[in-house]
């Protein structure tokens, strides 16, 4: 594996099988290229927040007060090195996660490590200040895929959408579907999709020259995944589905989260006064 900067604000990172960029600003990866096709269109980069549901109406405040859907990733430092004995190249990225004007942030490391056609990708967070939300709304990585990636596959439970609170009806089995057929169209748009202890995902399609896989190393218990073709903020501000349609963009938004909140029952509970 190779790794050079290009200009002021990108590296290049090229193994036999498959090159790279990343970009030094944003502090993830820009670009991944097999043969001819690029893969990615952003990311993968660490997010914490999901479209509020019917039910977050005491968790949903808190994310609210706290700024959480405005907190973004600042890069602090880059450093990167290869270990030719391996065959490896390690890209090592500082960043703070806060929003504009609170006191509260998260400081995370994140180390890709790529070799051959695969990035490894581990992340460590501490969170620091004053006022922290009581809860996040998830932990993870976003990224979006190429047009052409069309198509899940994986491992878990399904076929339907599954939460930590809400799984029991869907079993366990190998399952795959289109992206569209990931989520279900709620009247009211609002996080859905979700799909609980997989323990591997695929994307791939009719047109694609290859296929993504991505897995959660040394994580029995498996991790959270959505796709779709909506950003998180889009899905916030539409209230029918048709307004929904509107914001709709061609690449495939892909969530893979380590931890997901839970969807909770407020809507249905006994009615609340303040």
């Amino acid at each position: 594996v190779r790794i050079e900067k290009v200009g002021q604000t990108t590296l290049e990172i090229t193994s036999p099988e498959t090159s790279w960029t990343f970009d030094l600003v944003k502090g993830r990866i820009a670009s991944w290229s097999n043969g001819s096709q690029n893969i990615l269109r952003s990311g993968p980069g660490i997010t914490i927040y999901r479209a509020p549901t019917d039910n977050d109406i005491t968790s949903g405040k808190d994310w609210v007060e706290k700024e959480v859907k405005h907190a973004k990733s600042h890069t602090r430092s880059v450093t990167w090195a290869v270990d030719s004995l391996a065959g490896t190249g390690q890209i090592q990225c500082v960043q703070r996660i806060a929003p504009v004007a609170l006191e509260w942030s998260l400081e995370t490391i994140t180390s890709y490590t790529f070799s051959g056609s695969q990035v490894i990708i581990h992340v460590t967070g501490k969170p620091k200040g004053r006022n922290l939300p009581q809860t996040l709304p998830r932990l993870g990585l976003t990224l979006s895929l190429a047009p052409s990636f069309t198509c899940a596959t994986w491992f878990g439970r399904g076929p339907g959408e599954s939460y930590k609170d809400k799984k029991h009806a869907q079993r366990f089995g190998r399952y795959s579907c289109t992206i569209d057929q990931l989520a279900p169209k709620y009247e009211y748009p609002q996080e859905s999709g979700n799909h609980t202890e997989t323990r591997w995902v695929k994307f791939d399609g009719p047109e694609t020259e290859v296929s993504l896989r991505a897995r959660f190393i040394d994580r029995p218990e498996g991790f959270d995944f959505q796709a779709s073709h909506f950003e998180v903020l889009d899905v916030e501000k539409a209230h029918h589905t048709y307004e929904l349609e509107r914001y709709r963009c061609d690449e495939v938004i892909v969530r893979l989260d380590a931890d997901h909140h839970g969807l909770g029952s407020e809507s249905c509970g006994k009615s609340r006064t303040s």
